[in-house]
């Protein structure tokens, strides 16, 4: 949407509050924010990165007052720390043109951090990744709060800062905001007895040098298509996301026989339907994992360079709802016996995702609720 038709007006006294939004999941949970923001007196507008895979994520999930400010980060440092900069400025002229909000949020970006600050907005942050160095590193120090799921001590944050009331942890995980009710932006899962099986390929490499990724990717790919379709004799619908870059060589090797998606956050819409969901560590695993869908981790032990999340080695992995793979051999030989008993799957990882949910409170209501109490 553009400055003009995304524009707001405080009215009758509502309190304004500014998200940022630099990936898909940050706008999942700006959605379940808004969502929920109305009846809290409190209107909201979003500012996002202005990159072609976020913008489309957010017109299929119809997140309203929607201003794209600014390009994506470039790989080198340089080019980073220049289009940061171009970032805040854009930033700085938007808060200075709608006049006032109360209160900012993020999810660790440090735009929207220096900004709130230099213009003494009272910055809030949602994270759960205190092993992002950088990001948080130069977020928390300017943040007024912080946001963290109970699973995460508050002892990870103290080395930027952050210690004893600052720190806000809510009973839940981050997707629990938008999965709670059996949905996922709007859609309700039918029934569990789903078709598709989804491939993330965009989350299996993360931790490999640059170089060897879209190789390792293409193996992957291959591997793990060929012992789907050896074990599922019957027709088998198999959604493959790419990362950027491989598109084309994935569509290529698998158009005939694989669905390939155009972005990999477009997993987050389909994993209610799924039979099993193959990734890394990212955000489509933990919607499986909360949602009782049978799903593998392709997590390698932290010596490969790879950083495991927190939520998963505290949370998704010692309550079994997610099942973890460290090798690629491990991934093959794991979706083979998953799939050899799929039905029974299903009952396990969802008897134990209602266990592990059950008292759970919506990670939305917790944050607005104390942002607005902070008024």
């Amino acid at each position: 949407m553009g400055s003009q038709s995304a524009k707001v007006r405080r009215r009758g006294g509502r309190a304004r509050l500014w998200i940022d939004v630099l990936t898909p999941r940050h706008a999942l949970f700006a959605h379940s924010i808004a969502r929920v923001a109305s009846s809290f007196n409190l209107e909201c507008f979003v500012t996002s990165a202005n990159y072609p895979k976020l913008q489309s994520f957010i017109s299929k999930l119809g997140l309203r007052n929607n201003e794209p400010i600014g390009k994506p980060r470039a790989d080198s440092d340089l080019p980073t720390i220049e289009s940061e900069l171009e970032r805040q400025e854009r930033l700085m002229s938007f808060v200075g043109r709608e006049k006032r909000f109360d209160f900012s949020l993020s999810f660790l970006s440090q735009e929207a951090a220096r900004v709130s600050f230099g213009l003494g907005i009272p910055h809030f942050v949602c994270a759960d990744s205190p092993h992002l160095f950088k990001k948080c590193k130069l977020c928390l120090p300017l943040a007024t709060a912080l946001f963290t799921p109970f699973v995460i001590p508050k002892t990870s944050w103290i080395e930027y800062g952050k210690t004893g009331r600052e720190i806000a942890r809510y009973r839940g995980t981050e997707p629990w905001s938008w999965v709670r009710d059996g949905r996922v932006v709007g859609r309700r899962r039918k029934s569990l007895r789903g078709g598709k099986t989804l491939v993330i390929l965009d989350e299996l490499f993360r931790f490999a040098d640059q170089d060897k990724r879209k190789k390792l990717i293409l193996e992957a790919a291959q591997s793990l298509v060929k012992g789907i379709k050896k074990e599922w004799s019957e027709s088998s619908e198999i959604w493959l996301f790419p990362p950027h870059g491989t598109r084309s060589e994935i569509e290529r090797e698998f158009g005939s026989e694989c669905e390939i998606a155009d972005y990999p956050s477009d997993a987050f819409f389909m994993t209610f339907e799924a039979r099993i969901v193959i990734g890394g560590v990212g955000t489509a695993i933990e919607q499986a994992a909360l949602q009782g869908v049978p799903n593998i981790s392709f997590a390698p032990e932290s010596g490969t360079g790879n950083k495991t999340p927190p939520v998963f080695e505290r949370f998704y992995f010692p309550k079994l709802l997610s099942r973890r793979a460290k090798t690629l051999g491990e991934l093959e030989a794991l979706l083979k016996e998953m799939l050899s008993r799929i039905n029974s799957e299903r009952k396990v990882f969802l008897a134990n995702a209602m266990s592990a949910t059950r008292d759970f409170e919506d990670p939305a209501t917790f944050v607005v609720r104390s942002i607005v109490s902070k008024r």
